[in-house]
């Protein structure tokens, strides 16, 4: 009985046996006690931790180090998140080993307690296994968008200077730095690119159109030769931007027809004469018995638009514009045709504003209807005129008036 059990407990001290207890300088790997790392080996089997190589003693390989019970092997290289102490972090750049709370729970309660892991800098983010540092003003050196982040108004790092940049269209630079844009017209400014609404500039600390726009609701139209970079810059459905970058009128005649070739718009203004059908035209509404049209035509070398009629008791027509305080009656004349042309009250924009002609200084007439004050069973037509275009100007009874509340003539 005695040999028996000496034989178990002999049997639990040799490789093969319980780890429960294993000799000095060995680990319980495996069912089997094995030399921890740094014992003394002759082969690469005397050393079964993973990563070890026999080198007189079982070592860890390269890149690689002993953990502290020398059980197993770890990297030598930490990565942001690893447990740490003192200054193993040094080796991710811009790295500090910092104490964290940590939250675990214990049967249910919430616990906080503190471990140390790497950690980016104060003012730093990860960026491929690195910590970079955020950009403080516009002129550091960046090569990625996110260093710029810290910057406001900065959101891009220009690949080309490998600067922060600020965003143009809400921010200008000055100063090294990004400022907010004036958001509306005539709000104040104190930078010539310090206005936001697209093609107005900073004149008299306040935001205004250039010279060669006109504005309307809060947006600056090109007129002619004005700069732009689509057709909706230019104001009317006859003005487009052309392959020069600029504003230009795109009327153009085709048999007894002018035409606009500005995207998306479909209209005419066809040639009047005894074969025009009227059923054709655009219709503005009922003058007393008769119907009214939209027509345009020339007096004192400038394109006026006005209401087309039929003459009592005759078989022919007349355009009536308004010029200065009087209604010139045109014998020759050109009639507007579209079936996608709508009067509208509002919620319309001025680039599909119909153009009906042009003042003395190029800029563009547009189309309007109103109620006659007196006549309220008549629709006159008329001319909405530039710079403005907040005053109808139409011809009844050889008289001109003007009227606030219009409607106004628009491409759908």
């Amino acid at each position: 009985m005695i040999v028996f059990l000496s034989l178990i407990i002999l049997l639990g001290d040799i490789p093969g046996g319980s780890t429960d207890e294993c000799l000095p300088n060995s680990s319980g790997i495996d069912q089997q006690c094995s030399p921890v790392i740094g014992n003394k080996c002759t082969k690469e089997d005397d050393c079964p931790i993973p990563n070890t190589i026999c080198d007189q003693v079982c070592k860890c390989k390269g890149g690689m180090h002993p953990s502290e019970d020398k059980n197993f092997c770890e990297t030598d290289v930490k990565r942001i998140g690893d447990s740490c102490k003192d200054d193993e972090c040094n080796t991710i750049e811009n790295a500090v080993c910092k104490q964290t709370n940590v939250k675990t729970k214990f049967f249910g309660n919430k616990i906080w307690d503190t471990e140390s892991t790497c950690q980016c800098k104060l003012n730093h983010f990860l960026s491929n296994l690195k910590c970079v540092k955020y950009a403080n003003d516009l002129r550091d050196r960046c090569e990625d968008n996110r260093e710029c982040y810290k910057i406001i108004g900065s959101k891009k790092c220009n690949k080309t200077t490998n600067t922060c940049q600020c965003n143009e269209k809400i921010y200008y630079l000055a100063d090294g730095k990004c400022h907010k844009k004036t958001k509306n017209l005539h709000e104040s400014c104190s930078n010539p690119s310090g206005c936001k609404p697209k093609f107005s500039e900073c004149l008299n600390n306040e935001c205004q159109c250039g010279s060669k726009y006109n504005e309307y609701n809060n947006v600056c139209y090109g007129l002619l030769n004005a700069t732009c970079s689509q057709p909706s810059d230019c104001l009317s459905t006859s003005y487009s931007c052309g392959s020069s970058g600029t504003c230009e009128n795109v009327e153009h005649k085709n048999g007894d027809k002018v035409l606009s070739s500005k995207p998306k718009i479909t209209l005419s203004w066809i040639n009047f004469n005894n074969k025009t059908k009227i059923g054709d035209g655009v219709y503005a509404g009922a003058d007393g018995p008769g119907d009214i049209h939209v027509c345009r035509g020339v007096y004192e070398n400038l394109l006026i638009p006005g209401k087309l009629l039929k003459l009592f008791n005759a078989h022919n027509y007349q355009c009536h514009v308004s010029y200065l305080n009087t209604e010139p009656d045109l014998m020759e004349f050109e009639m507007l045709s579209g079936s996608s042309l709508r009067w509208k009250e509002s919620s319309f924009t001025l680039d599909k504003a119909v153009y009906g002609g042009a003042n003395e200084d190029n800029k563009p007439y547009l189309i309007c209807r109103t109620k006659h004050t007196i006549y309220q069973d008549r629709i006159i037509v008329g001319k909405l005129e530039p710079p403005l275009y907040k005053t109808c100007v139409a011809p009844f009874g050889r008289t001109v008036y003007y009227y606030k509340k219009f409607d106004i003539l628009v491409h759908d």
